[in-house]
């Protein structure tokens, strides 16, 4: 026999005065039903094949089962599921005239006694784990190195595997609909539950993991806990994110430094924004070395020059399509790869490949899971963006895998690359030295194994 639940039950519409009603009936009390089901049900049945629960939910309208969302819940019922479905414990949350669903999810780390607690808050939870995710791992796991007791937030549900992998490096994670730095007034109703967590967990330090979360920062302002923020971000030469905070790089940098007790930056580029803090420290990012140790097998027929990125505009896609229309006539064996995730601008530029529009030494291929298997199917890795890269992360994972980069001479990535010893430097959109460098390699393929191997000694001696 398997267990059921239903999300609520009212068939008044149909029966009348002989219908059927349960009372009481809300979010809350389903997830604690759905999970108490599938506790019990994991405890009889061992095999997972058998491991099933039905939810009554016809969307039947007139009888009130259903799942889906409506003006009064809006999605509190799927959601209520899918936290059940994580064993996450379900915290509501009133906020603009309705109840949103936040959660907290127990970690598999045991509190430390006289270790201080550390409130790691992300920015970023999305379906595809790029550099803000893996920079917030690192961060993880270096105050674990120094026995933190840390809690985690992030702000969406999205991917799951990750926040699993938060809660294995953790005490535990919660789950908070805060939003990015914008024009809008913080959230009153997300600062009162940071301080509740703040309060609850007796934190010692609020640690935001960017420079565009302030409620968690607030909150540790009201309860006089200190603040770390992480800036990865060179604001003054960061358009569209200062856009979207709607406040000009000067007035940006003032609101960090004063909500912020220490900053961490994560490159001398990055510090430099920030030095009117007397607290500014650079810790650069960190990845795995040893785990990009591949060979680059090189067919002189088709060098694979890749642009690995989230796929916004921003990252450079625009100048990939220019450069590969430019070298397309003149430079046959060069082929260009724009690795990453889909989206309106990919799916508009692939619908344009289709019409001739972009032209054929262009392929797109989808998001990889790890850098390993992105940087395996590049020769040569290209950064191009269009603002100042902090750190330039997929420089280091190119160099480390003995993939020469060729990259645009300013921010992070000038520090990082050897200008014709690991790859090359250009100036911003300098299209004519971009094609006189990609011209370099496919005419001297042994170039690339060249300027890989001492690319993997530097990242390896620093």
């Amino acid at each position: 026999m398997f267990r059921a639940v239903c999300p609520s039950w009212d068939n008044t519409p149909r029966r009348k005065n002989f219908s059927r009603v349960l009372v009481n009936c809300s979010p809350r009390g389903y997830h604690e039903w759905l999970l108490n089901a599938i506790y019990e049900t994991r405890i009889r049945f061992h095999n997972p094949d058998e491991q099933i629960v039905f939810a009554n939910a016809w969307n039947e309208w007139g009888e009130s089962a259903y799942l889906e969302p409506d003006a009064g819940y809006g999605y509190a019922y799927l959601e209520a599921t899918r936290l059940a479905l994580a064993g996450a414990t379900y915290l509501p949350l009133s906020k603009d005239g309705a109840t949103w669903i936040t959660a907290y999810l127990q970690g598999q780390l045991e509190f430390i006694e006289g270790r201080p607690v550390v409130l790691l808050c992300a920015h970023y939870s999305g379906i595809h784990v790029f550099g803000g995710e893996r920079s917030f791992l690192d961060v993880l796991d270096g105050l674990r190195t120094i026995g933190a007791n840390v809690v985690c937030t992030v702000p969406s549900t999205e991917n799951y595997n990750y926040i699993k992998t938060l809660q294995e490096r953790s005490l535990g994670v919660y789950i908070l609909p805060y939003q990015q730095w914008s024009p809008h007034r913080e959230d009153k109703a997300i600062i009162e539950k940071f301080v509740e967590i703040i309060q609850q967990h007796s934190v010692n330090i609020v640690y935001a993991n960017t420079i565009v979360l302030r409620e968690p920062l607030t909150a540790a302002r009201r309860c006089g806990v200190m603040t770390v923020t992480h800036a990865r971000e060179i604001i003054t030469h960061d358009k569209d994110l200062a856009k979207q905070i709607g406040l000009a790089p000067g007035e940006i940098i003032r609101e960090v430094v004063s909500r912020s007790d220490y900053i961490i930056a994560n490159s001398e580029a990055t510090a430099e924004c920030y030095r009117q803090s007397e607290s500014v420290t650079v810790v650069p990012n960190m990845i795995d070395v040893d785990q990009m140790d591949l060979a680059n097998e090189v067919d002189p027929s088709s060098i694979r020059f890749a642009l690995v990125s989230n796929n916004l505009p921003k990252k450079g896609l625009n100048d990939v399509i220019e450069l590969a229309r430019l070298c397309e006539s003149s430079i046959s064996n060069a082929r260009f790869l724009i690795i990453g995730p889909d989206n309106a601008y990919v799916n508009a530029l692939k619908k344009g490949l289709q019409k001739g529009e972009v032209p054929n030494n262009v392929e797109f291929l989808d998001f990889r899971d790890t850098p390993r298997e992105a940087m395996a199917e590049a020769n040569v890795v290209l950064m191009l963006s269009h603002f100042k890269e902090s750190f330039g992360r997929t420089v280091i994972e190119a160099m480390a895998a003995r993939r020469p980069v060729i990259a645009y001479d300013w921010g992070a990535p000038s520090g990082l690359v050897r200008d014709g010893e690991t790859g090359f430097l250009v100036d911003f959109r300098n299209m004519d030295q971009l094609v006189d460098r990609v011209r370099t390699f496919c005419e001297n393929p042994e170039l690339i194994s060249k300027m890989g191997a001492p690319g993997r000694a530097f990242v390896s001696r620093h």
